[in-house]
């Protein structure tokens, strides 16, 4: 079975490495890329067409829910999981209205995660326990 491809957007350069770092110590994950502006998310998705697209909502040129339905259009069988310290009901809502599949706090734990990424892979949305 092929890895899940996939790529890391998020503002903090930690951040993404630790992402990266846990998520790679898998065999049924390839960290595709790592990201931290929204320029540079449209480049990657229009270049890689990743399985799921970890998705921080604040990167540091602005909201990757801005741009997130263009994103949709150019690699539409691609899974975005907004993963956020955000837990309020607006932004989760503004989150899916732009066209997230999944949302995924912060405090949310690994496990929840690879939960997260399977049920998004199925074809069905996700909302994190929290």
């Amino acid at each position: 079975m092929k890895p899940t491809r996939i790529l890391i957007a998020d503002d903090h350069i930690l951040i993404a490495e630790m992402w990266s770092a846990l998520l790679s110590s898998k065999e049924k994950y390839d960290v595709v890329d790592k990201v931290n502006t929204c320029k540079q998310l449209t480049d990657a998705v229009i270049r890689l067409h990743p399985d799921i697209v970890l998705l921080d909502i604040v990167l540091s040129d602005g909201s990757s829910l801005d741009i997130l339905p263009a994103l949709k259009t150019e690699s539409p069988d691609t899974k975005f999981l907004a993963v956020s310290a955000y837990t309020d009901l607006a932004t989760i809502k503004r989150s899916f209205a732009a066209g997230v599949d999944g949302y995924f706090t912060k405090t949310s734990t690994l496990d929840e995660l690879d939960v997260a990424i399977r049920t998004l892979l199925e074809g069905h949305t996700y909302h994190c326990k929290e």
